[in-house]
């Protein structure tokens, strides 16, 4: 009898090892997506920064809205949601660039977030412009990466 429970706290005890190598890797992988997406929407906030005139007057009317709380990788889905608005935005900038960076931000994040179920965004009351919502998704990313290392 006590031959069985040996062996099957063995089993147990090597699930167990086994099954936390690839939470290792996937913190890892998250890192290294962390670090793209910040990349990315740092190159997107200086874009819009190095635009002048009416352009960026017109990229700064429209509204954005910020997640009341962004603390971990699930909320990446409320970035999700800005995508597209931002897209169209920054298409208003006429770089060739945008729509690259754009697309690696699409799939940064939708890997960020994984697959579990969606939970609803709630947002602030106040509108931000683009460079408040770059910035701001910017430190998120940077708060987040920095629990993560």
């Amino acid at each position: 009898m006590c031959k069985v429970q040996l062996l099957v706290c063995s089993v147990l005890a090597l699930a167990l090892l086994a099954c936390s190598v690839p939470t290792a890797r996937l913190a890892r992988d998250s890192e290294q997506h962390l670090e793209q997406l910040l990349l990315d929407l740092k190159k997107l906030k200086l874009g819009v920064e190095n635009h002048k005139g009416s352009t960026l007057a017109t990229m700064l009317r429209f509204p954005f809205y910020l997640p009341k709380e962004a603390t971990e990788l699930k909320h990446f889905q409320c970035l999700v949601g800005e995508l597209k608005p931002l897209g169209e935005v920054l298409s208003l900038a006429e770089c060739r660039h945008i729509s690259e960076l754009m697309s690696n931000i699409n799939a940064t994040v939708l890997e960020l977030k994984g697959s579990g179920p969606t939970l609803p965004c709630d947002y602030e009351e106040e509108a931000v412009s683009v460079l408040q919502l770059l910035a701001k998704w910017i430190s998120i990313c940077q708060s987040i990466y920095s629990r993560l290392t």
